[in-house]
């Protein structure tokens, strides 16, 4: 099915999967890459960043973050499309995994469509809303 919010205001699906702007680098165990922002995973989905804190990568080269076989590519794919994108088409097949991962990432407007419910009568759904990425003296990331 398709879920999301559709914004013809966002700049947001420039910036996804783009290898020139990417500091980070998703590598699963195909090898097959995706390139993403680390202000944006931290903002969205910051149990993807190692722990404690993070470590700026080398100019030129993003940060490798290495996924096992468990996390199936085609669903942190959508996962992503959703953050960059904000409207996303899923397949059946890939539903259940997609659920998990957005609950596991606390994605909870995402989930809340995901299992067929309606955003909250009076919310807006900020999808690129990225406030949290900043500390109280600013940004958090150089």
């Amino acid at each position: 099915g398709l879920f999301g919010f559709p914004s013809e205001r966002s700049q947001m699906s420039k910036l996804f999967n783009d290898i020139d702007t990417a500091d980070v680098q998703l590598i699963f165990s195909s090898g097959n890459r995706i390139y993403a922002h680390k202000v944006i995973i931290a903002a969205k989905c910051p149990d993807l960043l190692p722990r404690p804190k993070v470590t700026p990568s080398k100019v030129g080269h993003p940060m490798e973050l290495n996924f096992s076989a468990r996390i199936h590519e085609a669903s942190m794919k959508i996962l992503l499309e959703f953050i960059y994108i904000g409207l996303v088409f899923i397949n059946q097949e890939l539903e259940s995994d997609v659920k998990l991962l957005a609950k596991r990432c606390h994605m909870d407007i995402f989930l809340r469509l995901l299992v067929g419910k309606m955003p909250i009568w009076g919310s807006v759904p900020d999808i690129h809303n990225f406030s949290s990425a900043l500390g109280s003296k600013g940004c958090s990331f150089a």
